[in-house]
């Protein structure tokens, strides 16, 4: 959202990132940001950093990635599911990827359980009427996108669902100003690199839901930037609700 500065020009207020460990880090949104000079800060929950707890000093909020569960009974967590109350109540524009779109699901009256089976690699997700009108008619066929988690959200009361998956059905809404995803746009080679050096079992097999790495990185540069391209038009459609 801009604001009047103190020579009576219009200011963008910064976007602020909520980052819960090494492997969820910002990715691909901080070239993304960054080429757009849309100012952010990060908060580093993963380092013990606090949630603030007022929403006046920003524009938008973004919450990523997090091997816990949005169930779990740590205080930063039930911080984050008020101050996500309250930005939606404000028609503050909120990002939630993952575990950041699960924190969004439960804030607004869905529940996240634990998937039948973790999903991880690469798969395709189909898109609605709703999705198509964002990113256009090219994407109607719906795309591949990269999946990281062991849980899954359901669609509040009053969202509108934008993607579809087969291991995960639920992939993506929008409630208000609020955008939650499941799969992980934000991803770059570096983090999946990162986050299968971590998990060295998952990477060594392979299911119907759950990818060897070998799989994943097959063909990775193209993937990541047919995936990147669905993260700009998606991103830009967010981004353009924080300054308006």
């Amino acid at each position: 959202m801009a604001r009047e500065n103190s020579q009576g020009d219009l200011a963008i207020q910064p976007i602020r990132v909520f980052q819960h460990g090494e492997c969820e880090g910002l990715g691909y949104l901080t070239p993304f940001l960054a080429d757009r000079d849309i100012p952010y800060e990060v908060i580093q929950i993963g380092q013990g950093e606090a949630v603030p707890a007022g929403i006046e000093d920003v524009s938008g909020l973004i919450f990523l990635g997090s091997a816990h569960s949005v169930n779990d009974r740590h205080g930063w967590i039930l911080d984050e599911l008020a101050l996500i109350r309250t930005a939606s109540q404000a028609d503050m524009p909120v990002l939630g990827i993952c575990f950041g779109g699960q924190l969004i699901s439960k804030s607004l009256g869905g529940t996240v359980t634990k998937a039948p089976r973790m999903q991880a690699g690469w798969f395709h997700v189909d898109i609605t009427k709703e999705a198509v009108a964002i990113l256009g008619p090219e994407a109607e066929r719906g795309f591949e996108v990269f999946e990281w988690h062991e849980y899954m959200f359901s669609l509040p009361i009053g969202s509108v669902p934008l993607f579809y998956g087969h291991c995960t059905k639920n992939q993506g809404f929008i409630h208000g100003h609020c955008l939650a995803i499941q799969f992980h746009p934000e991803f770059t080679g570096n983090k999946i690199q990162h986050c299968l050096s971590k998990n060295t079992s998952l990477s060594e097999h392979s299911s119907s839901c759950a990818q060897s790495g070998d799989e994943m990185l097959e063909g990775l540069n193209e993937r990541l930037d047919r995936m990147h391209t669905v993260a700009d038009a998606l991103f830009s459609w967010w981004l353009d609700l924080t300054i308006n």
